[in-house]
C-alpha cells in the first residue's frame, strides 16, 4: 500500500487534536485532490471524524430526499429541567403531556445541532448541562439527526426550512398555551443556526427574545447561492460567534452583535495541522466557547473594533466599549467585537489585557 508522509491515521489524529505537527496539508491534497470540494472529514458533535460529501452522487435529488412527513416523524423535542434530568420527549401528538411537564413561566432555552450531529452529542449536552447547573430553566433539545446525519450535505442543507417550519409549529403551540416570546432563546450550531432563524420568523405572535448563532453554516448560504439564512430581524436580539468564517461558517455580520474570536477564522487556537484545511475543529470551537461562557467563571471580554487587522494593530485598545461574548452578552450590544482565546479549556483569557500583549504564544 502506498504510504505518504501523512497517512490516514495521522490525519485522524490531527482532527482529534492529538497531532500538532502541521505537516500534512500538501500531502493531503496530493493524495485526495477532491478533498474540500467533493468530500471532507467532518467531526460529528462528539468530535469524532466522519466522512461527509459536499456533492450528490446522482443528479436525481428526489431519490435521496425525505418528505415533510418523514421529517416530522424524525424530529424530536426533548425537555430537560432540574427535575427531568434525563429528558422527557415532548410531542404535539400528546399536548396533555406538554402541558403537564413544562413550566411555561420559566425561561426556555432551545438547542439545535448541525450536520452529522445529534441531540445526544456534546454540542447539545455541554450547553444543556451548563445551563441547568447555572440556573433553573427549561432546556429543549431539538434533535433532527435522522436528517442531519445524512453524509450527503446537500440533503440536510436543503431541508433546513422544512425543519424550521416544524420547529415553528412546536414553538407556536407553546405560545398558544401561554409561554411568552420574551422567555424564548433559540441556540443553533452550524445548520442549526439557520434553522433557528427559519423557525423564529414563523411564530404566530411577536418575536422570540434571542437567537444565538454558533458559526452559522456557509455552504449553501453564501450571498451568491442562497441569501435566505439567519437574519438579525428573526428575533429581538441575535448574537453570532464566528470561528470558521469563510470556510464552514459565514464570516459576514449576521446579528445585532457579531463576535470574532481570534479573527473569527480558522485555525482557531489549538486547531492545527490538516484541521486548517478541513476547518472542522475551528467550526466546533463556537459551541465550546459558548458553553464555557454560560458558567461565567471567566468572561470572554471583547473589544469593539472595525476589523481583526485593526485589533492586531492595537488601534482598538483604548476603546471603552468591551462586552462579554456568549451567554452574558448585554442585549443592547451592537456591532463587531474581537478577542483572543486560549488554545485549550478554559478558553477565556484570565485578563482582558492579554488581548494586547505582543506575544505569539498567546492563543496558539
Amino acid at each position: 500500500m502506498e504510504k505518504l508522509g501523512c497517512g490516514r491515521e495521522d490525519l485522524i489524529n490531527v482532527i482529534l487534536e492529538k497531532d500538532k505537527r502541521g505537516v500534512c496539508k500538501d500531502e493531503l491534497h496530493k493524495k485526495y485532490p477532491d478533498y474540500g470540494t467533493k468530500w471532507i472529514y467532518f467531526p460529528n458533535g462528539n468530535e469524532i471524524p466522519t466522512v461527509g460529501y459536499l456533492q450528490m452522487p446522482s443528479d436525481d435529488f428526489s431519490i435521496f430526499s425525505p418528505t415533510l412527513q418523514d421529517i416530522e416523524k424524525a424530529l424530536n423535542f426533548r425537555l430537560y429541567t432540574r427535575i427531568f434530568k434525563t429528558g422527557n420527549v415532548l410531542s404535539l401528538n400528546n399536548t396533555k403531556d406538554i402541558k403537564n411537564n413544562i413550566d411555561i413561566n420559566k425561561k426556555t432555552k432551545f438547542i439545535i445541532h448541525g450536520w452529522l450531529s445529534s441531540g445526544n452529542s456534546d454540542t447539545c449536552i455541554f450547553i444543556k448541562d451548563a445551563y441547568l447547573f447555572k440556573e433553573d430553566v427549561n432546556i429543549i433539545i431539538v434533535d433532527w439527526s435522522e436528517i442531519a446525519g445524512n453524509i450527503f450535505y446537500p440533503i440536510p442543507m436543503a431541508h433546513t426550512k422544512d425543519v424550521g417550519y416544524l420547529y415553528a409549529k412546536f414553538l407556536n403551540y407553546l405560545l398558544e398555551i401561554g409561554m411568552k416570546p420574551s422567555n424564548i432563546h433559540l441556540i443553533g450550531h452550524s445548520l442549526g443556526a439557520h434553522i433557528s432563524g427559519f423557525a423564529a420568523r414563523l411564530i404566530s405572535r411577536g418575536k422570540v427574545k434571542r437567537i444565538t448563532g454558533l458559526d452559522p453554516a456557509l455552504p449553501g448560504f453564501s450571498h451568491g447561492f442562497n441569501v435566505d439564512r439567519l437574519l438579525r430581524s428573526d428575533a429581538d436580539f441575535v448574537d453570532i460567534i464566528h470561528t470558521s468564517g469563510g470556510v464552514l461558517g459565514i464570516l459576514d455580520n449576521l446579528g445585532h452583535v457579531d463576535f470574532f474570536p481570534n479573527g473569527g477564522v480558522p485555525p482557531q487556537p489549538g486547531c492545527s495541522g490538516p484541521a486548517e484545511v478541513i476547518e472542522s475543529c475551528s467550526h466546533g470551537r463556537s459551541w465550546k466557547y459558548f458553553a464555557e461562557s454560560i458558567m461565567g467563571q471567566k468572561n470572554f471580554f471583547s473589544y469593539k473594533c472595525k476589523s481583526w487587522d485593526d485589533f492586531l494593530k492595537n488601534t482598538c485598545k483604548n476603546n471603552p466599549v468591551t462586552v462579554p461574548m456568549g451567554e452574558p452578552v448585554p442585549l443592547h450590544a451592537r456591532g463587531s467585537y474581537y478577542l483572543r482565546t486560549e488554545s485549550s479549556p478554559p478558553y477565556a483569557l484570565v485578563n482582558i489585557k492579554l488581548n494586547y500583549i505582543e506575544d505569539n504564544n498567546i492563543g496558539n
